[in-house]
């Protein structure tokens, strides 16, 4: 049995995923297109090639672990922490109360943020312009 352990946040547009533990049913019924849904192409193909050569035993096996495997690939793709939210946005509402030093800080920081999710693939090079644009505007 599977329970819910917290939620993960896209970095941009704070989209919640929420975060399972255990045993995925979804998984089990559905094998490696439940891998697919979730945007996982490599664990879906993975899943697929396991189901054929193991004559489907693996999709018996496969859900005791996919949850902690979409859990690593929401953090890959640069998802954050229910404390890493919290953080980034008490950052975001603190640092537009006024000019000041922690306002550079942060901007510098945002833009860091911005490059690594460029890097990660979690943004589009338009995506990442129009970010930075919007973030050295304010």
């Amino acid at each position: 049995m599977s329970t819910l352990v917290g939620k993960s946040y896209h970095p941009i547009n704070g989209a919640a995923e929420q975060i399972w533990e255990g045993f995925s049913w979804p998984c089990l019924l559905f094998g490696c297109v439940w891998y697919g849904y979730k945007g996982m192409w490599g664990w879906a193909f993975i899943a697929l090639i396991l189901a054929v050569a193991t004559a489907g035993v693996s999709w018996l096996i496969l859900p005791f672990f996919a949850n902690e495997q979409y859990a690593k690939h929401l953090l890959g793709r640069g998802y954050l922490n229910e404390e890493q939210w919290r953080e980034r946005t008490s950052i975001s509402v603190s640092g537009t109360g006024g000019a000041g030093p922690n306002v550079n800080i942060s901007t510098a920081s945002e833009l860091e943020k911005l490059v690594s999710l460029k890097e990660k693939g979690a943004l589009t090079d338009q995506e990442f312009l129009q970010l930075k644009d919007k973030l050295l505007k304010t």
